[in-house]
């Protein structure tokens, strides 16, 4: 009974195995193992002695394995305890460096905060004095203009004054000609 047992488990896993291999089967196979496991009737199909080999080795290989992985969970050696003190120390040394790292990036991004700030002041002093220096353009082309308005002004006065200067000569060497002169006195005329 225990062989039948083996036999009906193996030939289970097979027949799920084949049953999921549907793409190489006819629609009508399909059909009807769908029917008959709708039925409740399980359908064994006949295994090969190889597959069955196949299965059971693959079998035995997954239960040596899954023993060497709960034995080596379970059982800790003098070699792994070192191995897992060392790996402590690593993970220590790594969240140390994470600290360390995260330290730097604030005090980095303290710095280049302080940077923006002096960059922020600069451009603002900048824009003073780009402001003051457009005042200060204004200013000399007012004060240009007002020259040559003086300019102007003093040269239409120099030459008034000019006029002026020739019509009071005029007028003074009129006024001696138009005025007696005085006579000689006697003893100078002959």
């Amino acid at each position: 009974m225990g062989d039948e047992n083996t036999h009906t488990r193996s030939s289970s896993s097979s027949t799920a195995s084949s049953l999921n291999s549907t793409s190489s089967r006819s629609k009508t196979t399909r059909e009807s193992d769908a029917h008959l496991w709708a039925e409740g009737r399980k359908a064994l199909k006949p295994v090969q002695v190889g597959e069955q080999r196949r299965s059971q080795g693959l079998r035995m290989k997954n239960e040596r394995e899954d023993l060497a992985n709960v034995e080596a969970l379970s059982t800790t050696s003098e070699g792994e305890a070192g191995s897992l003190s060392a790996a402590a120390g690593k993970v220590k040394h790594i969240v140390d460096e994470n600290k360390r790292l995260k330290q730097e990036i604030a005090d980095l991004r303290a710095e280049r905060d302080a940077w923006k700030r002096n960059l922020d002041d600069l451009r603002y002093t900048l824009t003073t004095v780009a402001a003051e220096r457009d005042a200060a353009k204004l200013d000399v082309a007012q004060h240009e203009d007002e020259l040559l308005i003086l300019r102007q002004t003093h040269e239409d006065r120099a030459t008034e004054v000019a006029e002026l200067r020739k019509a009071k000569e005029f007028a003074e060497a009129e006024v001696r000609l138009l005025s007696p002169r005085p006579a000689l006195p006697a003893y100078l005329v002959c």
